[in-house]
């Protein structure tokens, strides 16, 4: 008996990051991936995905270098066990 399939999520692969990601390009089942072209889609979502990533780095990057917490350079830290 086949099962018939009617998530995206139902696919081998494809969780829910992945489904997401296609819902946003307008596929909403398995069935509507047929209508569309394999390699066009692939480079839909590396667009997608190198979107998040640069969006991601830029929003854990501290605002202003200054900011951050430094260590005095006369502050000596001993790594040996006590």
């Amino acid at each position: 008996m086949l099962k018939v399939i009617s998530r995206l999520e139902d696919l081998p692969n494809i969780g829910k990051s992945i489904a997401a990601d296609l819902r946003g390009l307008g596929i909403l089942s398995p069935a509507e991936l047929f209508d569309h072209d394999p390699l066009a889609t692939f480079d839909a979502l590396a667009v997608i995905s190198a979107l998040t990533a640069r969006s991601f780095g830029q929003a854990c990057q501290t605002p202003n270098p200054a900011s951050r917490r430094r260590i005095p350079s006369s502050t000596s830290i001993s790594l040996a066990a006590s």
